[in-house]
């Protein structure tokens, strides 16, 4: 795999008409092992729910964190590698040797005017893990992080099982975004056309929805807003913003 060349960054932004999305290897790290955090880019078939790659993401206007204790940000984008054999192909990941105890969250996010329309897009995606150091500690996961759009886990989502409802709350500018599809995608199914009220949920007045997690899976939680007012110099058409939370559920 090889060492990412800054030079190399400059792909075709109508990538961004996918959302970005990062997840880790473990949910619980060991002692001595490492954490990869993947930031992949695809989910844009079936109305921008599936589990799928397509490109990836430009560096350029990313960031990609690693957020622990008291807002500690530690950036994971200058050891990033390219793990695709061609320039469009694979995903970025970074690894992360060690992390202070308790939860620990891996954030992305992107704001950048694209090629294909006079319009900005601001995505952002997060996902948490344990660190081996232990469960004391860390971020605290109903916390925002500021991002414009954000899912917040209102359940620990390192804690997640099939079976059970995971609550989330979505923010816009740091507001409750009430009547809000929010999409939970488990990798491999394919979402009924329309509203999939097994996988789907609108958030009600606060913001908040509750998402099925039916099976043993990896699940990609998506949220969309549109704002066509959001005009600027470059962006006539205005601005779309995209959230993404991952997680894995393990067994019952």
């Amino acid at each position: 795999m090889k060492r990412l060349l800054f030079s190399a960054l400059l792909l075709p932004l109508s990538a961004s008409a996918h959302d970005p999305w990062v997840q880790v290897n473990v949910v619980k790290q060991e002692p001595k092992q490492p954490v990869y955090a993947d930031l992949m880019l695809g989910n844009h078939g079936n109305n921008h729910r599936d589990f799928l790659l397509a490109s990836k993401i430009p560096l350029a206007a990313s960031t990609l964190s690693l957020v622990g204790a008291k807002g500690a940000v530690t950036d994971l984008k200058p050891d990033i590698v390219d793990a695709g054999s061609e320039e469009k192909e694979g995903y970025w990941s970074a690894r992360i040797p060690s992390a202070p105890g308790g939860l620990q969250c891996v954030a992305h996010t992107y704001d950048a005017v694209v090629t294909y329309a006079p319009k900005r897009v601001v995505k952002s995606a997060k996902t948490y893990f344990i660190s081996a150091a232990g469960e004391s500690g860390g971020v605290t996961f109903s916390d925002p992080l500021g991002h414009a759009l954000e899912i917040i886990p209102m359940d620990d989502p390192t804690k997640a099982t099939a079976g059970m409802k995971l609550k989330v709350r979505v923010l816009f500018k740091g507001q409750p975004l009430a009547d809000t599809v929010v999409s939970c995608i488990p990798r491999g199914v394919e979402l009924d056309s329309g509203f999939d009220p097994d996988h789907e949920a609108k958030t009600d007045a606060k913001g908040e929805a509750e998402l099925p997690l039916p099976e043993a899976n990896r699940y990609l939680v998506v949220v969309h807003r549109k704002a066509p007012e959001e005009t600027g110099e470059k962006h006539s058409a205005g601005t779309d913003y995209a959230a993404t939370l991952t997680l894995l559920a393990g067994e019952k």
